[in-house]
């Protein structure tokens, strides 16, 4: 790493995998992706995103996360989140196409479809209509499987709890937990809901759509339905992600060995004793801060690995290999140098402008509790780092007094 490589950077103390307190720097640096395929150091230093960023499914109920709070101390997966447009080879167009990340020897495919509907036939059976042919469909999960249906009766709230959820489109009766904002799903298996409701563009190749399976008939069968696609960013209430941070999701799920996450190693077996755990450290899992698209959260990475992108650039398969920039960084506490640990916290490929962005997580345990001086009423602003000096490539990180509150 350069002297003079320009990043952002944010120290504080936090916490470590195994709970104990530690001294944290997460760091973050920017590329842009050349023609040739090379990285580039951006020469302005990114910014973190400090807080999720939310866009509302267009005239429908719902939000979907279009970038996540940035500033997490750890993560035990390194996140790779995909952001841009699904496009034709030479903009011809198409009518269906497939989209792949490939990093080091992990993948995730996404098929593609143009404009599709729902057909009722004389004969009264169902059919799906062609895909109208297209050149560039934006990577979205509004447009993949999921969604509400609003024709499953809500009972009336009863409770202060009860009226909170019955304004929250996650905790409706007729909600695809996986995805509450995506498109297709029913419950109630009546043509007049079926005929012409608009298809998925995006599909898990593994686990199509098919008509058979467009009425799911009862909200409690969800989880037979195809997994929603995509790249980008997975909501926080969302399934499973939601069981990780400790909340059930608002339909029962099934036997583990019925459930295709554990089949696929989303979620583990014993999900269900988690989530109904009184303790909310019991319920809250570490992997919930990863906020990757399911099989897009990977073994930690090294930073070196090659990419693939394929159905993401008019000219074809974009190849490029990550730089292996790793952050050297050192932490003493009052002149002593301490173990640190670095590892790549999240990769985020903003194909449409290609731009690479890197976070790395660098992290030390302290010899002693930290802060040094606690606060109090008197004097609540107060150095959590005082006495630990940090440098990234022999540069001095600086770190400031903050107002946390006095106590007795």
């Amino acid at each position: 790493m350069e002297p003079d490589r320009a990043f952002a950077a944010e120290p504080f103390l936090a916490k470590d995998a195994e709970g104990r307190q530690a001294i944290t720097l997460l760091m973050k640096l920017a590329y842009a992706l050349e023609p040739s395929g090379a990285l580039s150091p951006l020469a302005k230093a990114p910014e973190f995103v400090a807080e999720d960023v939310l866009e509302p499914k267009g005239d429908e109920p719902g939000y979907y996360p279009t970038a996540e709070m940035e500033l997490v101390p750890f993560k035990v997966r390194t996140d790779v989140v995909v952001t841009g447009t699904a496009r034709t080879p030479e903009q011809y167009p198409r009518r269906d196409m497939r989209v792949s990340v490939r990093v080091g020897r992990y993948e995730k495919e996404v098929q593609v479809f143009g404009e599709r509907r729902v057909e009722v036939t004389p004969g009264g059976s169902l059919r799906f209509t062609e895909p109208e042919p297209f050149t560039e469909m934006p990577l979205t999960y509004t447009r993949a499987y999921g969604g509400v249906d609003p024709s499953v009766p809500r009972k009336d709230p009863q409770t202060v709890y009860e009226w909170m959820e019955f304004f929250t489109l996650e905790r409706h009766p007729g909600v695809y937990p996986r995805n509450p904002v995506g498109a297709a799903y029913v419950v109630n298996p009546h043509l007049w809901l079926l005929n012409g409701r608009p298809l998925p563009n995006f599909e898990d190749p593994a686990d199509l759509l098919t008509p058979e399976r467009m009425a799911v008939k009862d909200p409690r069968d969800w989880w037979r339905q195809p997994l929603p696609a995509g790249l980008g960013w997975f909501g926080r209430n969302w399934y499973p992600r939601c069981m990780l941070g400790g909340l059930a999701p608002p339909l029962p799920a099934p036997e583990p060995e019925r459930l295709r996450e554990v089949e696929l190693g989303v979620v583990e077996r014993d999900y269900a004793s988690r989530v109904s755990h009184p303790d909310l450290n019991e319920r809250l899992r570490i992997e919930f801060f990863n906020g990757a698209s399911p099989g897009l959260a990977l073994p930690l990475l090294r930073g070196d690995e090659p990419v693939s992108l394929r159905g993401l650039d008019p000219a074809g398969e974009r190849r490029f290999a990550l730089p292996g920039e790793v952050p050297p960084v050192t932490v003493a506490f009052q002149g002593k140098l301490l173990e640190t640990r670095t590892h790549l916290h999240t990769l985020i490929i903003h194909k449409d402008d290609d731009r690479v962005e890197m976070i790395w997580s660098a992290q030390a345990q302290p010899p002693r509790m930290l802060p040094l001086v606690l606060p109090t009423r008197e004097a609540p602003v107060v150095d959590e780092l005082d006495g630990v000096e940090i440098r990234v490539a022999g540069r001095e990180v600086g770190h400031a007094a903050v107002d946390m509150g006095g106590g007795e």
